[in-house]
């Protein structure tokens, strides 16, 4: 059995609604957001490796 990776937020579009199954995703969601904290740099590798359309990771420490 692989790891699950389960990031913070999912978005799922109405089109691929079929990969939910109550409160967990059979697949990769069409959007994924991590908020990123020392404790995490594991689930921050695995998002960076996951097929996922589109991923933000969140950085609150690092000003832009």
């Amino acid at each position: 059995m692989s790891d699950v990776f389960v990031p913070d937020i999912i978005f799922v579009s109405v089109a691929r609604k079929d990969i939910l199954d109550g409160k967990k995703a059979n697949g990769a969601p069409d959007l994924a957001v991590e908020v990123w904290s020392p404790s995490n740099k594991k689930k921050i590798s695995e998002m960076e490796t996951h097929t996922i359309n589109h991923g933000f990771i969140i950085n609150s420490k690092e000003v832009i």
